[in-house]
């Protein structure tokens, strides 16, 4: 018994990190009308995302404006952190050569094309879940391609530090990945805009 609530133990820390909880408690009380009400004000029982959060009458409207500011500062923060990561250098003897490149081409290569292949099957197969209409269904698959081709975010360092991974191993990947971007997300971007323009027998094929 003990040991299977140390397993449950271990892999509710490994799941709910902070990020996670953020959210999940961001979506709670998104969702909540009382909650909602709560933070950003408006009418009470009624979610109105038309407003400013918060209202002039949100009873926790302060609370509300630091989470505001708190995330507004995220994205600098993390690009902050993500270069004094990589100003460290990489540690190529954390993690095997083969498999630091094996991540980057898996990464930064397989993912942006199954990620637009996800797209087409969806957009052909089930128009009912998603439709993709000219003129933007190429743009679709180029942000698709993008979002997936990018290298690994900042926030990877974060989890792998708060569930006690090989955070030296992360950094070397993340390095590699952004040491390689300039060439793989250049050669993954092309085929893809390339692709998704030519014809073949009247059908647009992606890949």
């Amino acid at each position: 018994v003990d040991t299977g609530a140390n397993v449950l133990n271990t892999i509710c820390q490994r799941i709910f990190v902070p990020p996670v909880i953020g959210v999940v408690l961001g979506l709670v009380c998104a969702s909540q009308p009382h909650l909602f009400w709560l933070l950003c004000g408006g009418e009470l029982g009624h979610i109105d995302n038309t407003h400013k959060c918060p209202a002039e009458n949100a009873v926790l409207g302060s609370l509300s404006s630091g989470l505001r500011l708190l995330g507004n500062a995220a994205v600098p923060l993390n690009l902050m952190l993500l270069g004094i990561s990589l100003s460290k250098g990489p540690s190529w003897e954390s993690l095997p050569l083969p498999t630091t490149m094996a991540i980057v081409v898996a990464k930064m290569v397989v993912m942006p094309f199954l990620g637009a292949a996800l797209i087409y099957v969806l957009d052909v197969y089930f128009t009912g879940i998603f439709n993709a209409v000219d003129p933007y269904d190429i743009p679709i698959y180029l942000a698709i391609a993008t979002v997936t081709a990018t290298p690994s975010a900042n926030n990877l360092l974060v989890m792998a530090n708060a569930a006690g991974g090989n955070v030296r191993a992360m950094g070397t990947v993340i390095f590699a990945q952004y040491l390689m971007a300039p060439v793989l997300l250049s050669i993954s971007l092309t085929v893809v805009v390339v692709a998704s323009v030519a014809p073949a027998d009247h059908v647009r094929w992606y890949y």
